[in-house]
C-alpha cells in the first residue's frame, strides 16, 4: 500500500500517518513484539521522509478495526488506504471484520490495493480516474470524492455505465435454461443521456470529463475497461450496512477487487452508518 499511498500524499501535499494495531499480550512478549513493530514502521516512515513526505509511524494496543478508525478521528484523517493482502490473506482482508468493519463505519473514503496491483500511481503524465455509476443515487456518491481527488492530482476522469443484459429463461432449447439478451439501442441511449446529465460542463478549473457506455456482466466490464483505457485508478460506492458483502450492484465491487490490477477507493454513500 505504501507506494500508492506516497504518490497521493505527494501529489496533494498530505501528510501520512503509518498505524500499525498490536494485540493484547503478556507483558513481557507484548512489550517485545510491541518494539520490534515500531522499529520497522518507523524505519519505513524515515525512508518516506528521506522521499520529501511528511510521515510518522504509530503502533496502538487494540483491535485492528477500532485502532484505525480511532486514529482516523484522532488524525483527522481524510483517506485510509491499505491492501488487500494481509497476513491472512486476500479472504481475510476482502472478508474478514477488519475490511468489512471499516467499510461499514469508516466516515472516509478507504483506498483498497488488491493484490494484483502492478504498479503506483503514474508519474509524467495524468492519471486517469474511472467512476463506474449505476444510474442510482448511492453509486454516485463516489462522483464527489473522485471529482475531488481528481482535482488534486489532475487526473481526467472516466464515467461508465454499464447497462446489464437481459436474461430470458429457455426451457427446451437452452440447456442452461438462460440466456442473455443483448441491451436494446434504446437503453443505451437512456444510459449515455444519464451520464450526459451528471458530467455537466467543467467549471474554469476543472479537467474535461469523458464518458463510456457498455454492456454486459459489470463485474466483468469495470475491470476489462480499467484495462483498455488504461486507467490507474477507479472510485466507486459500496451500497450498504456490511461492508463489502453489499455493495453498489451487488458484488460487483468485490469481484472488481478481485480482478482489478489497479487501486479502488470505496466511498460509503451517507446515511448507512454501522452500530458500532
Amino acid at each position: 500500500a505504501l507506494p500508492v499511498a506516497a504518490s497521493v500524499a505527494h501529489a496533494t501535499r498530505a501528510r501520512l500517518w503509518l498505524v500499525h494495531a498490536l494485540p493484547a499480550m503478556p507483558p513481557l512478549i507484548d512489550r517485545e513484539q510491541g518494539v520490534d513493530a515500531f522499529t520497522r514502521l518507523d524505519a519505513l516512515a524515515a525512508r518516506l521522509r528521506e522521499g520529501g513526505l511528511d510521515a510518522t509511524a504509530r503502533t496502538i494496543h487494540g483491535d485492528a478495526a477500532n485502532v484505525i478508525l480511532d486514529a482516523v478521528a484522532d488524525m483527522r484523517a481524510d483517506l485510509i488506504v491499505m491492501s488487500t493482502h494481509g497476513l491472512g490473506g486476500l479472504g481475510r482482508w476482502l472478508y474478514g471484520s477488519v475490511a468489512d468493519q471499516l467499510l461499514a463505519r469508516a466516515t472516509v473514503p478507504v483506498l483498497l490495493i488488491p493484490a494484483a496491483c502492478d504498479r503506483p500511481l503514474p508519474e509524467g503524465r495524468p492519471t486517469r480516474i474511472l467512476v463506474p455509476l449505476d444510474g442510482s443515487d448511492r453509486s454516485e456518491a463516489a462522483l464527489g470524492p473522485a471529482r475531488d481527488l481528481g482535482q488534486a492530482i489532475g487526473a481526467d476522469l472516466l464515467l461508465l455505465r454499464v447497462v446489464e443484459q437481459k436474461a430470458d429463461f429457455v426451457w427446451q432449447l437452452d440447456p442452461i435454461g438462460v440466456a442473455m439478451r443483448a441491451a436494446k439501442a434504446e437503453d443505451l441511449a437512456v444510459a449515455r443521456e444519464y451520464l450526459d446529465g451528471i458530467a455537466a460542463p467543467p467549471g474554469p478549473s476543472e479537467r474535461p470529463v469523458d464518458l463510456l457506455v457498455d454492456e454486459g456482466d459489470p463485474a466483468s466490464v469495470i475491470p476489462r475497461i480499467a484495462r483498455q483505457e488504461e486507467v490507474d485508478l477507479i472510485v466507486m460506492a459500496t451500497h450498504g450496512r456490511t461492508g463489502l458483502a453489499r455493495l453498489t450492484m451487488g458484488s460487483v465491487a468485490t469481484t472488481t477487487v478481485h480482478r482489478s490490477h489497479v487501486p479502488i477507493v470505496l466511498v460509503r454513500p451517507p446515511g448507512l452508518e454501522q452500530p458500532h
